[in-house]
């Protein structure tokens, strides 16, 4: 919000016809370079989101059976959406203030491998495989529940047995 309110504010002050031609080109200058910077912060930002949505998912080996995709290769696309985030952090610190317009791409490229496997994820498909995994658990308790039952039972005669 900051980076916008200052890309307004140079333009304002870019098209005030009481400043000189150079404060003009200038002010175009220094809104272009907010325009740059947020960006590069707006696709951090989606990159963050997009990795913190994915891990829930992806992580989970149960939660992945949602995806359209083979397991193998949700897991690729998942290291590959890693692999290409890293690489943008790294060119943006490497190349601070030289080359932003290149970080912007490839966070973009990076964003859109992420958003790409997202959308392999089958919001009805999972939610079946939640509900079928409540209902195995919940079977899993009362079978658990049953057979401490009987044997409890059977161990409350034979000790009623053989006092």
């Amino acid at each position: 919000m900051i980076e916008e309110s200052n890309v307004l504010s140079h333009l304002a002050q870019a098209f005030n016809p009481e400043l000189s031609e150079t404060s003009h080109v200038d002010n175009f200058q220094k809104a272009r370079n907010h325009l740059i910077r947020a960006t590069l912060d707006l696709n951090k930002l989606l990159l963050v989101e997009l990795k913190t949505a994915l891990d829930k998912v992806v992580l989970d080996e149960k939660k992945r059976l949602g995806f359209n995709k083979a397991d193998h290769d949700v897991i690729k696309e998942y290291s590959e959406f890693i692999e290409k985030s890293r690489n943008a952090k790294r060119h943006e610190v490497k190349h601070i203030g030289n080359d932003p317009l290149q970080s912007i791409a490839m966070y973009e490229d990076a964003c859109h491998s992420g958003f790409a496997l997202y959308l392999s994820l089958d919001l009805s498909k999972a939610a079946r495989v939640n509900k079928l995994r409540r209902i195995m658990t919940a079977k899993e308790f009362l079978w658990g529940l049953v057979v401490g039952l009987i044997s409890s039972i059977i161990g409350g005669v034979i000790l009623y047995f053989f006092q």
